[in-house]
């Protein structure tokens, strides 16, 4: 199972090297927008503002290789987050990047959120956003990634340190 995810992400990434550079402001709404869903969504415990940025088939794949499929089940596991979690107290959403490749667009960033108690969420994400026929953008693809890279998997939802990352302005 894992090679499968390693394989699809060195697939994405190589559809992304040849990807245009350009962002437009609509990708760029949506995604800020998307990203704020995420943090209200977590700070409200409201996990159907989560569930509302993607489309009606996505898949969300956790960095231990649990993947569900449509945003209805989308929904649920966000639930069950939030139910074993509660709220969180404070959360960030940070893009690092953010490429175009017609009609999909792949973002990578950071996401943490704090639950108090030493409960906290801290994961690197792949996302792949896809143009909808009627305009807009929702998530079709949406993978976390190992914090600290494979042999710090654990490490991710305790208090490990932020990576070394690069910023980009998008």
């Amino acid at each position: 199972m894992t090679h499968r995810f390693f394989f699809l992400a060195l697939l994405l990434a190589s559809f992304v090297a040849a990807a245009q550079t350009g962002v437009d402001p609509n990708l760029q709404s949506a995604v800020a927008a998307g990203n704020q869903a995420w943090t209200d969504g977590m700070r409200t415990g409201n996990a159907g503002i989560i569930a509302g940025v993607y489309a009606s088939d996505a898949v969300l794949c956790t960095a231990e290789g649990q993947c569900v499929v449509g945003a209805g089940a989308i929904e649920q596991q966000m639930r069950s987050l939030l139910a074993s979690r509660g709220r969180a107290l404070s959360d960030s959403i940070s893009t690092t990047r953010l490429a175009r490749d017609r009609n999909l667009a792949y973002e990578w960033g950071v996401a943490q959120a704090d639950f108090g108690g030493g409960r906290a969420l801290r994961v690197r994400y792949l996302t792949v956003w896809e143009l909808q026929p009627g305009g807009g953008w929702k998530i079709l693809r949406d993978m976390d990634l190992p914090w600290q890279g494979r042999e710090g998997r654990r490490g991710r939802y305790a208090g490990a340190a932020a990576p070394a990352e690069q910023s980009f302005t998008v």
